[in-house]
């Protein structure tokens, strides 16, 4: 079971990376306008906030690797349920303030693997 929660906070991690990729860097391209559906003057006005966004999901997905690869296997454990509770609550924050499609994006999945590891 650990092993499949592991998977769980790498895929997450993996998200969490791909989200800081969007955000900071193809905000204001094609895929970025797409993906957050905005015009080009909307993104290009609110590329500083994304990209901070970003970074703050940089630091999510920087934290469940240090939990993933932690030598002491209790505090990696305890690690990564820090970050994976962050991960749900700034996908809640964001599904209530932003849209609710990243509450299925971001919390959910976070809860499946929250609980995951603490059944392991």
């Amino acid at each position: 079971m650990m092993v499949i929660a592991n998977v769980l906070v790498a895929l997450i991690t993996v998200l969490h990376l791909y989200f800081l990729v969007l955000e900071m860097f193809l905000w204001t391209k094609p895929l970025g306008l797409k993906t957050f559906n905005q015009t080009q003057q909307k993104a290009d006005d609110s590329a500083v906030l994304a990209a901070n966004q970003g970074l703050y999901n940089g630091f999510l997905a920087a934290g469940l690797i240090w939990g993933l690869f932690h030598p002491v296997a209790g505090v990696g454990f305890e690690i990564k349920l820090f970050f994976l509770l962050c991960v749900i609550v700034a996908g809640l924050y964001g599904g209530y303030s932003v849209n609710t499609r990243i509450i299925l994006v971001q919390a959910v999945p976070a809860a499946l693997a929250l609980a995951l590891l603490l059944i392991a």
